[in-house]
């Protein structure tokens, strides 16, 4: 009887240590889970304010002018996004608050699945967009103007941002997703010199960074 006793408290321990053990698991990563979707902030930040920007510029300047303000803000971002990578991210840390950049992007090249280095925080990107903003009302002379061309560069982004994830932390299905996959891993375990493009690779054509896909990976 003592015997059962003892099993049957022992069973009962461990039961409630398996219980606890369970509990914590999964508060660990409903917390990782809370954690994750906190960079994919931009998702939930931009696209409430894109929408009522553009409601608001099509309703000052007529529905026409979103035919080719949207698709010239994607081209625009296509630029902004290889200056950025090339011109910004790969140079020398140099100074104090210079350094901030290159050493991230350094950072996310020593350890590219770690997902905090591989989205941009809201902080970062929205003073960007702003002097953006600021640049291209400057040259166009119009500011709702400017912000339908900035919509079509937070849509750029918004696809940048999908790509890069999709590069480093899922295993895509598409053809298309498949091959800006390997791409941009080419540029992080190939060469880091060229391949510059995340979301497409013309603008690598362009500036003369591009060379094509090996057979076997495309």
């Amino acid at each position: 009887m003592k015997e059962l006793t003892i099993t049957r408290e022992a069973r009962e321990a461990r039961e409630a240590r398996e219980t606890r053990e369970t509990r914590e698991s999964r508060e660990s990563t409903l917390k990782s889970n809370w954690k994750n979707l906190w960079y994919f902030q931009a998702y939930f930040f931009y696209p409430p304010i894109l929408l009522g920007l553009a409601i608001n510029a099509a309703l000052e300047l007529g529905g026409q002018y979103l035919t080719w303000t949207l698709p010239l803000g994607v081209v625009i971002w296509g630029f902004v996004e290889y200056i950025m990578h090339r011109w910004i991210f790969h140079q020398p840390e140099r100074g104090q608050w210079w350094r901030l950049l290159p050493w991230a992007h350094r950072t996310h090249h020593k350890h590219p699945r770690e997902i905090s280095l591989i989205f941009a925080p809201v902080w970062f990107s929205l003073p960007i967009s702003i002097l953006i903003w600021l640049a291209l009302s400057l040259i166009i002379g119009n500011r709702q103007i400017a912000v339908l061309i900035l919509i079509g560069i937070w849509v750029g982004y918004l696809w940048y941002e999908f790509v890069h994830y999709t590069a480093h932390c899922r295993q895509p299905k598409t053809r298309l997703m498949r091959y800006l996959k390997t791409y941009h891993l080419l540029h992080h375990h190939t060469s880091a010199s060229i391949w510059f493009g995340v979301t497409s690779p013309v603008v690598d054509r362009l500036f003369g960074t591009y060379k094509g896909l090996p057979k076997s990976r495309k």
